[in-house]
């Protein structure tokens, strides 16, 4: 009984570096475990996605070797003055390069350019000199060329804002990859205290089951022994019994459910070592405002950014339906290497594509563009509602928590006291064995309140740091004590 008690004040008195500290290595093997693999497989996947988006602000540039091959196979029975011919040949390989590029203007339209070379050599096979020179396109001599050709063109939509809407989408998106980073982070941290702390009152009131069970059975064996000479009654000798007897089963319950949940726990995050409830004690007090945690939190930046995105999907729904010119130049220049002969050539194009009618369908996606944007920002107002109630409930928790401990202190003391009463009044033949076992049962109670409200609070802290934007493995790992500030 005094050892739970004096145990309890070791609890309420002890700095919170020191749980801070047990909580650390309990986060590293979860980070070290299968749950911070995933976590990091998540992060390279946000990183994957996002360097996909940048790409849509640089040159997008592409290079092409393509080969030709022609195999040309003519048949002839007879030909006028020539005679008889039978099969003419020609093979022609063409190897070649390509370069195209693309690139977004801060006009919102597209340039996009083209340079392609090839080499042109064909040669003939197996033709009797009468024949091929009566047929067009052959040649017993190889014909050997090199082309040229060089195209741009610039697709431009008549709409603004088309490239400032883009490179306000890429910056959105590193943001909300950035939060979500933390979030899932922050999301494994506490999931880690959750169960770390459940150990924790598993642990505790198993310990207290053990006690009273050893303090029970020892008094039913002191009876039974007295009873025998007379100093005690029938009645009391078959209480003590029963329970002691109840209290065995009480601590086999309590140390069934530990195991079950420490087997969990093994399991789950590689553990090798199970802490102990003595690493309990209050985390420090985060020291936030309402207004602080309503500013920095994620959540309400995460809505902020959702409305962001939103509009900037207005203006590019906007530039998909709007009229758009688009203007292409060309140049091309083939030369024989075989004779003095050269061809060069100038190409250029304009159009102008609008729509005349389509039903209202590019009406509709405008509105419906708008009106997701417009749902998004009243959304960021109902996140920011949302988060300052929350913000209010856990700060008022944790301040009240001060003056819970000096309540779960006095009750205990009041349990303890009434319990050694009662043992002293049990010893005159006063009460029951039952009784008193009532008020030890009082006291636990009391002792294992008092360990979950240090639960709650600390679950409490943390979720205000997490809920203000901080990470919280940087601050497990500086056991509080550096502070920052919150990721943005």
């Amino acid at each position: 009984m005094r050892r739970a008690f004096a145990f309890l004040l070791v609890l309420l008195l002890l700095p919170g570096a020191v749980q801070a500290e047990g909580f650390q290595s309990f986060l590293e093997v979860a980070l070290a475990s299968s749950q911070g693999e995933a976590l990091e497989a998540a992060q390279a996947a946000r990183e994957a996605a996002l360097r996909e988006q940048r790409a849509s602000l640089l040159p997008n540039v592409g290079l092409s070797v393509p080969l030709e091959v022609q195999d040309e196979v003519r048949a002839h029975s007879e030909v006028e003055g020539v005679g008889s011919v039978d099969v003419h040949h020609r093979v022609s390989v063409m190897p070649g390069v390509g370069l195209s590029a693309t690139q977004l203007l801060p006009t919102g339209g597209t340039l996009a350019g083209s340079l392609q070379g090839s080499f042109s050599y064909s040669d003939v096979g197996e033709v009797e000199p009468e024949a091929a020179a009566s047929l067009l396109g052959y040649s017993l001599d190889p014909a050997r060329s090199l082309s040229v050709s060089l195209g741009i063109s610039l697709s431009q939509p008549l709409a603004t804002g088309v490239f400032g809407a883009v490179r306000d989408q890429l910056r959105l998106r590193e943001e909300e990859a950035a939060l979500s980073s933390l979030s899932a982070r922050n999301e494994l941290v506490r999931a880690a205290a959750e169960d770390y702390f459940h150990l924790l009152v598993l642990a505790y009131r198993r310990h207290l089951a053990e006690e009273r069970m050893k303090a029970t059975v020892a008094r039913a064996e002191r009876i039974e022994r007295e009873s025998a000479l007379g100093l005690w009654t029938r009645t009391a000798l078959l209480q003590s019994r029963a329970e002691a007897e109840r209290e065995k089963l009480a601590f086999e319950e309590a140390e069934a459910g530990y195991r079950e949940f420490a087997s969990y726990v093994q399991e789950a995050y590689g553990l090798t070592t199970l802490p102990e409830e003595s690493e309990l004690a209050p985390f420090p007090a985060p020291g936030l405002t309402v207004e602080e945690v309503v500013a920095r939190s994620p959540e309400v930046r995460r809505a902020s950014v959702a409305a962001g995105l939103e509009r900037a999907g207005v203006v590019l729904v906007r530039r998909d339906v709007a009229p758009s010119i688009e203007v292409s130049l060309g140049a091309s220049h083939s030369r024989s290497l075989d004779e003095d002969e050269y061809t060069t050539g100038l190409q250029g194009a304009a159009s102008l594509s609008l729509r005349l009618a389509d039903g209202g369908a590019a009406a509709g996606r405008i509105e419906a563009a708008e009106a997701r944007a417009r749902r998004a920002e009243a959304e960021w107002a109902t996140v920011q509602a949302g988060v300052r109630m929350r913000a209010a409930s856990l700060l008022g928790k944790i301040a009240r928590y001060e003056r819970q401990r000096e309540v779960d202190a006095m009750l205990v003391e009041a349990a303890r006291m009434e319990l050694e009463v009662a043992e002293r009044d049990l010893e005159a033949g006063r009460t029951t064995v039952h009784a008193v076992q009532e008020k030890k049962l009082a006291l636990d109670g009391a002792l294992l309140e008092a360990f979950q409200h240090t639960v709650d609070y600390n679950l409490a802290v943390l979720e205000v740091w997490s809920l203000a934007g901080y990470d919280l493995v940087d601050l497990v790992r500086s056991g509080f004590a550096g502070r920052g500030e919150a990721r943005r």
